[in-house]
């Protein structure tokens, strides 16, 4: 099953594509090619990622334009500068994958272009003109002249002035004075026209272009007036579009022109939130040098053109010089006394709010800003960890610890957001555990999927075991006999937050959400109890913080930093006008970013410090009808136990460890019936948020049981989470067909997860495609699960590989793991090179031990 019509997300060495639509396969086979004919076709596919790469492609054709198509034959480096790697970066969408995006990605996909570019051209049977106006109908033809303009030490003439064009010269493409033309095309003046034509055109709106023409002088150097230059320089954007490439002095295009400049945040109020003031310092700049007011009001007195000004040029502009003036009275006004963070935001993020920002104002961050939105802290006292914490942090988790200090201290809503498998609930633990024990908090509400509830407790025992941790209780009687004023962090999960009063009644220090994109759509009942909670400070937890909806994104900050995006409408208007506005994204990344702390796996600086592979102990709560049959269950084995012996005995205890990890796994499976419920299994809904988390990343995992009867039930629930057909490998499938699966699995179809039985499809394989590994029910022999881990973390993996292992609660499943865990050193004897030799193991337990080690405690 694919519900999805077209689907593209970005990785680290490019993108990827899935989905109905018959584009899906043209980009796959011919990726770059296809990105034109889908901007020449018209079509519209709401995808903000395909948007991106047809903005990028369309900025690499105009530069390409820009060229002579005689250089492009000789296949010069199209350059990619700093101004179009800015362009393109303000550009990048918020949408799946955007974080991949930096300058070597978008370095990688312009040498793309440019060897597609060559690779065309060269097979072409054609003109280059011909070549590229097949895929770009607005290609212009006629660049083959250029025009050059020189400062010179002349102060009468201080300009030089040629024309040339380009021509092979030795086999070497060459620029010529225009005047070798006439030789070079003596005897065919289609061409010579052909190269004049570009110059004619121009000369329509420029009076020196026509006065150079007349005289016979636009085939010699020359020598201008300050005036005739600027004459040029003013028609410089219309000479280009008429063909001609304009080389010009780079003041002329450059950031140096006189402009107001504004630096926010150098200080700010102690007291900091939204609502604190951060300073502002207006000036007038140029060349990195301050003018007065004075100075500007007194260059509006001379004639307009070029002149002299510190000893550089600059140029007199009436208009553009009162609208400077103009602009800076306003902003005067406006935000001259200082300027809330909040109003600071908002400005970033609508390009249209009253304070513009246009082209002769530029914005620049003070210190106290720029540590703030580079993640660095400032003003702050040294943040010291627990002394009851036991665990050894990683740098970037030290950095993640003291940024979350800092974020709250500000009174600021942070959003730890770094990559699955990095490490958040270690480093919430760290802060944590400081925090109460500095009596700066007393009460956390931590609200977490079902599934990780026993996950936070395993973590917190490991970590810091004098940490207080409360598990709510489902009763709301029980609840409202609970005190909730022990110093502590009070966990529940979201369904109970959002069904019981006595929680949201209470006013916390501090709300934390685990797998925070649950509060996504905001227009559930569960997200707006949730952010109606009275607390002091809040914080969010998400290995995915942005999908492609924006929307997604408002609602998590709705929660973390209400009104930081404005209202929903509002927000949604804003983000309706991005596709026309790239400027847009930038303004919302801008906004954004200091809020959110992410690092990848792929990241060299964090991926040289993490082992290829994590291995991760997921803890699982059973459900309420899990729990009822797993006590029975137990209720009749110890009933039976003493009357058993020998055979009977083995056999009883074999029977009992089978059927309670079928009752861990599905009450279906048990039960032998056929309605697998989601809220019936603690696994289920623990593989839901793993699901939810792979999805979004378009990543892929492989799950492996020892039982063949829950294939088929697993399959058809992540294809319903997925959206997307899955693939299975048991026992019953055919040498041939499980070759297939696996070339299908590893190919560019997306297919998100394959169910393989550990017997079956635990060696063998190579499905190196998924860097996600669940072991759903345990082998309890390591090498057997290392072996079958192995299919994906073996050569040819490009990942970090995430490995989990569910282990239900209280169960026979934990007091295993737990034995394996504690006991290294008896892990032969307990594991042996089987399963048989645990199972061996267990059978030889006196009956006492044996019923302490099948018991159930609430």
């Amino acid at each position: 099953m694919n519900n999805i019509e077209f689907d593209l997300w970005f990785v680290e060495d490019g993108y990827n594509v899935s989905g109905t639509s018959p584009w899906v396969e043209k980009f796959r086979k011919e990726p770059i090619l296809s990105i034109f004919e889908y901007i020449k076709s018209g079509d519209k596919i709401d995808n903000l990622g395909l948007d991106f790469l047809c903005f990028f492609s369309n900025e690499f054709l105009r530069c390409v334009e820009k060229i002579d198509s005689i250089l492009l034959k000789a296949n010069i480096k199209i350059e990619l500068s700093a101004e179009v790697i800015n362009k393109i970066t303000d550009a990048k969408p918020l949408c799946s994958g955007f974080e991949y995006i930096d300058n070597n990605w978008i370095t990688y996909y312009w040498n793309l272009l440019e060897n597609w570019l060559y690779s065309t051209i060269n097979n072409y049977d054609g003109t280059i003109e011909a070549c590229l106006t097949s895929f770009f109908p607005d290609f212009n033809e006629s660049d083959r002249t250029y025009f050059h303009l020189v400062e010179t030490d002349n102060n009468e003439y201080p300009f030089g002035f040629l024309t040339s064009y380009t021509t092979i010269v030795d086999n070497k493409v060459k620029h010529m004075p225009l005047s070798y033309a006439l030789n070079e095309f003596k005897n065919d003046n289609k061409q010579l026209l052909h190269l004049l034509s570009s110059i004619f055109k121009a000369s329509g709106k420029c009076d020196i272009l026509s006065s150079l023409i007349e005289g016979g002088q636009i085939f010699d150097p020359n020598y201008l007036t300050s005036d005739e230059a600027y004459q040029l320089l003013k028609h410089s954007d219309y000479i280009s579009k008429c063909g001609i490439g304009f080389r010009f002095p780079s003041w002329w295009k450059s950031k140096n022109k006189i402009h107001t400049q504004v630096n926010i945040g150098e200080s700010f109020d102690n007291s900091m939130s939204l609502k604190s003031i951060l300073s502002v310092d207006l000036n007038f700049v140029f060349e990195d040098e301050n003018l007065s007011k004075d100075e500007i009001e007194q260059l509006l007195k001379l004639e307009e053109g070029l002149i002299k000004y510190k000893g550089k040029w600059i140029e007199i502009n009436h208009k553009k010089l009162m609208k400077l003036l103009y602009d800076y009275n306003n902003l005067i006004n406006e935000i001259g006394g200082g300027i809330t963070f909040l109003e600071f935001v908002k400005m970033q993020q609508d390009p249209n709010s009253s304070i513009n920002i246009n082209e002769d104002v530029i914005y620049k961050n003070g210190e106290w800003l720029e540590n703030f939105y580079n993640h660095k802290s400032s003003d702050i006292e040294e943040f010291k960890l627990s002394n009851n914490f036991s665990g050894n942090l990683r740098e970037y988790q030290k950095q993640g610890v003291l940024w979350l200090y800092q974020m709250l201290s500000l009174g600021l809503g942070p959003c730890l957001a770094d990559d699955m498998g990095l490490g958040k609930t270690v480093q919430i633990l760290a802060i944590l555990g400081s925090l109460i024990e500095e009596n700066r908090i007393n009460t956390v509400l931590l609200i977490v999927p079902a599934s990780l509830i026993g996950n936070w407790l395993a973590e917190r025992e490991k970590f810091i075991s004098t940490l207080n941790m409360f598990v709510l209780d489902k009763s709301e009687k029980k609840l409202q006999e609970m005190d909730f004023n022990k110093k502590g962090i009070y966990l529940s999960t979201y369904k109970m937050v959002s069904l019981r009063e006595s929680i949201n009644e209470k006013k916390w220090d501090l709300i934390i959400l685990d797998e925070a994109q649950a509060i996504k759509n905001s227009n559930t009942k569960q997200s707006k109890v949730i952010k109606s909670i009275n607390s002091k400070n809040r914080i969010a937890m998400t290995g995915t913080p942005i999908e492609n909806s924006l929307l997604d994104l408002w609602s998590i900050f709705d929660f973390v930093n209400p009104g930081l995006l404005g209202n929903k409408k509002d927000f949604s208007q804003i983000t309706k006008k991005a596709k026309d506005n790239t400027r847009i994204y930038k303004s919302l990344r801008n906004v954004v970013d200091p809020f959110v702390l992410r690092r990848l796996k792929t990241d060299k600086t964090i991926i040289k410090d993490l082992p290829n592979k994590i291995e991760r102990d997921l803890y699982i709560p059973l459900s309420t009808k899990q729990v009822t049959l797993y006590k029975n269950l137990l209720k009749d084995v110890k009933k039976t136990l003493d009357e058993k012996e020998g055979i009977e005995r083995k056999g009883l205890i074999l029977s009992t460890i089978l059927k309670s990890k079928q009752i861990c796994n599905h009450p279906s499976q048990y039960l032998k019936i056929d309605e697998y419920k989601e809220r019936e299994s603690g696994k289920f809904l623990a593989l839901k948020e793993l699901a939810q988390v792979i999805k979004e990343k378009h990543e892929r995992m492989l799950v492996f049981t020892q039982y063949k009867s829950i294939i088929e039930p697993l399959k058809n629930y992540l294809e319903e989470l997925f959206g997307y057909e899955g693939l299975f490998i048991d026992g019953s499938v055919s040498p041939k067909i499980r070759s297939q699966r696996v070339e299908d699995f590893n190919s560019d179809n997306y297919y998100p997860f394959m169910i393989l039985s550990i017997k079956a499809g635990g060696t063998g394989l190579n499905l190196t495609s998924a860097n996600h590994v669940v072991h759903f029910d345990r082998w309890w022999n390591p090498a057997v699960e290392n072996q079958a881990t192995d299919r994906a973390f073996r050569i040819g993996q490009k990942k970090v590989v995430n490995v989990y292992k569910f282990i239900c609660t209280k169960t026979i499943e934990d007091k295993i793991n737990d034995i394996i865990n504690s006991k290294k050193e008896l892990s032969e004897k307990v594991i042996g090179e089987s399963e048989d030799s645990t199972v061996s193991w267990i059978t030889k337990m006196d009956d006492k031990k044996l019923k302490e080690f099948f018991s159930y405690s609430d």
